[in-house]
């Protein structure tokens, strides 16, 4: 469960519920490729929902992604 701090730095964020999940696996640690297949969309459709989430959380690559995460959440498994 999201703490309320958590909770409005999604909705600051104005993230999706695809784009959360995209993120929750990245900051699980899983490559792109991974990320696909979990998730059942092609690697193409993750490249496009990391690249939305960078221009949202306002980052340039994955590594500052996950250092986002780092800072404004501590598990984003859910929105509630």
């Amino acid at each position: 469960m999201l703490d309320t701090e958590q909770k409005n730095a999604l909705q600051t964020s104005n993230l999706t519920d695809k784009e959360i999940k995209v993120l929750n696996l990245l900051f699980s640690g899983l490559h792109s490729s991974a990320i696909a297949d979990s998730l059942f969309i092609s690697e193409a459709t993750v490249r496009v929902h990391l690249h939305k989430i960078y221009k949202k959380i306002a980052v340039k690559n994955k590594q500052q992604a996950i250092r986002w995460c780092q800072d404004n959440l501590k598990n984003i498994n859910s929105r509630s």
